[in-house]
């Protein structure tokens, strides 16, 4: 009897370690699982914190096509230039800094009607025949006969155009459209004395902006404390400012279309998919803080910005002083 119960707590004792063997092992097991399961987790955060470094480094790159806008104040960019003087009696520095830095370079030069009569009287009788008009073009109503005849004898073209269903700046803009000189999309216009007159001329030039936005590369209105443009939709624009000529004031005005989605950034007060339209919110009295502002817009914008008054005056000085 006490070998058989010897043998009885022998074979339990052996059923003990080996329960405890397997439950040591099970044990084991998950154990390892855990430990996989930890090391996996722990791969996939280290590699989600290296993506996010790696998005924080690198700027989100957008898909949309880009349209770049050097600055009309800097260097000549690969584009034609033509220019359009229109007939604004306050004739200003910004507008004489632009034909004086521009005018031997552009490709081709129009006066507006009695345009032409504000470019005559700008400068001085020795410097004036540098700089004839190649059009003028208008119902000219405003042109001057004096004006008319010493330009004509230097081989300006004098257009007569009576159309009333179109101003003196669209009609200028339709001869450069028809003129063989030039390549419209790769044209940037430069309008001069586009600001400081009648307001409803000034909502025409606006209006123009739209009608031609498809026609040029860029047309650019020029007024003594101004300087604006339509950017496009559906693109990244960007715009590489002259500091020493432009700003730090701008803005972004829904001039003919409300905009449901604009997206900035290079401005003091950046927008992100912000809607912009009259009677609701307009981007007024921004500040430039980058060498390159960059605008997603779901509609046409205008983009204007201030010019430097007293950097435009000291340039032109400069540039008087080296012609003498």
């Amino acid at each position: 009897s006490f070998e058989v119960n010897a043998q009885r707590e022998r074979t339990q004792q052996a059923s003990n370690r080996d329960l405890i063997r397997r439950l040591q092992m099970k044990k084991n097991s998950r154990l390892m699982s855990l430990m996989i399961c930890v090391r996996n987790i722990s791969r996939v955060a280290h590699s989600f914190q290296n993506r996010i470094a790696t998005s924080a480094q690198t700027p989100m790159q957008s898909t949309k096509p880009i349209k770049s806008y050097p600055s009309m104040f800097g260097d000549k960019s690969d584009n034609d230039l033509a220019i359009i003087v229109l007939n604004n009696i306050s004739i200003d520095e910004s507008v004489e800094y632009c034909i004086r830095k521009n005018w031997a370079a552009s490709t081709l030069n129009v006066c507006a009607d009695g345009g032409a009569n504000t470019l005559h009287d700008l400068f001085s009788l020795e410097e004036r025949a540098r700089f004839v008009p190649n059009v003028i073009k208008g119902d000219l109503d405003s042109l001057r006969d004096d004006v008319r005849s010493f330009y004509f004898q230097r081989s300006a073209r004098v257009v007569r155009s009576d159309d009333q269903n179109s101003n003196d700046l669209e009609k200028c803009l339709e001869e450069i459209l028809e003129t063989e000189r030039v390549e419209p999309k790769k044209t940037d216009v430069l309008v001069l004395g586009a600001f400081g007159g009648r307001f409803d001329q000034e909502m025409a030039a606006f209006h123009l902006l739209h009608k031609y936005s498809g026609s040029f590369n860029c047309v650019s209105l020029v007024g003594r404390f101004n300087l604006s443009f339509l950017i496009g939709p559906n693109r990244t624009n960007r715009i590489f400012p002259s500091f020493e000529f432009e700003g730090p004031s701008c803005g972004l005005i829904p001039i003919g279309h409300a905009c449901e989605s604009v997206t900035t950034n290079g401005l003091k007060y950046d927008m992100k998919n912000l809607a912009l339209s009259f009677g609701s919110f307009v981007s007024s009295s921004n500040c430039i803080q980058a060498n390159e502002i960059s605008i997603e817009t779901d509609k046409p914008l205008v983009w204007t910005v201030e010019l430097n008054q007293r950097n435009i005056a000291a340039a032109l000085e400069s540039i008087k002083r080296q012609k003498k």
